[in-house]
């Protein structure tokens, strides 16, 4: 009975990876990886560019309807919107400086990226402030009109 249940339990452990491996994952060749990267990259910078120019719905329109926010508390795309439309009407400027980016290509539809940076902002009766260090990691999906955000979780300090 022993034998059997560990042969059971080692049976699972061995199912358990085999079935997480992700086949699309195998399939992807370095020049993928490279390409889903630069992409990626893209999409990542011209959001940035748009926070950065206070443009919030030019910027959301690199999100998924179903998106999802992750910091002091979890948050839907509508109510990411009104946050960053509240913070940006407080704002006379703001800058973001991405300093490192690791990529996990899940599929070549899925791919989460963690992303280090700096956040600084000057407030319209001219007080100043920063995230730094800040983390964060970004869930991306491929579809038909490009990469989208479909995740995203923050951790910084406040200087």
């Amino acid at each position: 009975m022993k034998t059997l249940f560990s042969a059971i339990i080692i049976a699972m452990l061995i199912f358990s990876a085999f079935s997480c491996t992700s086949k699309e994952k195998a399939q992807l060749t370095n020049q993928e990886e490279e390409q889903i990267k630069k992409e990626i990259i893209a999409t990542d910078d011209s959001i940035m560019a748009r926070f950065d120019k206070f443009d919030v719905d030019g910027a959301l329109k690199f999100y998924l309807p179903n998106f999802a926010v992750y910091g002091d508390e979890k948050g839907s795309l509508e109510q990411y919107r009104t946050y960053c439309k509240n913070t940006y009407d407080t704002l006379a400027s703001y800058k973001w400086t991405s300093y490192n980016i690791d990529f996990l290509c899940i599929t070549k539809e899925k791919v989460i990226i963690s992303q280090d940076a700096k956040n600084e902002w000057v407030t319209k009766n001219g007080k100043t402030g920063s995230f730094y260090p800040c983390h964060y990691t970004f869930g991306f999906a491929k579809t038909s009109s490009g990469w989208k955000l479909f995740y995203h979780h923050f951790t910084g300090r406040l200087n």
